[in-house]
């Protein structure tokens, strides 16, 4: 019983900080991914002018 209580307030507590943690993931991602993301758009670009 005391278990299920402890995650009922994990999810009361859980989405808004999710979303928090989730925006801060896609941002990180896209940092280290950016340089990839240029590299494959860059020269289709490139390739039609």
């Amino acid at each position: 019983m005391k278990a299920e209580g402890n995650q009922a307030g994990q999810k009361q507590y859980s989405p808004s900080h999710d979303q928090a943690k989730r925006k801060h993931y896609r941002s990180l991602w896209f940092i280290m991914n950016e340089q990839t993301i240029i590299d494959k758009i860059l020269p289709t670009i490139e390739r039609k002018n």
